[in-house]
């Protein structure tokens, strides 16, 4: 929650030096470090969140909280790793589509 406005300024000031483009996984570009750092601040903060479940099990056990939370990890963490992959692909000229579309359609 802290993390994520810095990291946006930190990338529009990149950016606006020439030193960000998104997709571009080199070394020299801003792009990895701020995807990675992200990956570190989203894998802690769901270790915490997990940590917080186990502290108030027992009071939420009537809810079923368990499916629920993976239900929405699992979609939250499989579009930002889509877009990941998508990018790295895109920078190594791999193509990453997942269906064949005839051009005849």
């Amino acid at each position: 929650m802290f993390l994520k406005p810095v990291l946006a300024i930190t990338t529009v000031i990149l950016f606006h030096y020439g030193y960000y483009a998104d997709g571009n996984v080199s070394l020299s570009d801003g792009y990895i470090y701020i995807t990675v750092i992200e990956n570190i601040s989203v894998t802690i903060s769901v270790y915490a969140l997990v940590l917080f479940y186990h502290a108030v099990q027992k009071e939420l056990s009537p809810f079923r909280p368990i499916a629920k939370y993976l239900c929405v990890k699992a979609i939250i963490l499989f579009a930002m790793w889509q877009a990941i992959l998508v990018a790295v692909g895109n920078y190594y000229n791999v193509s990453v589509s997942f269906f064949y579309i005839d051009e005849k359609w």
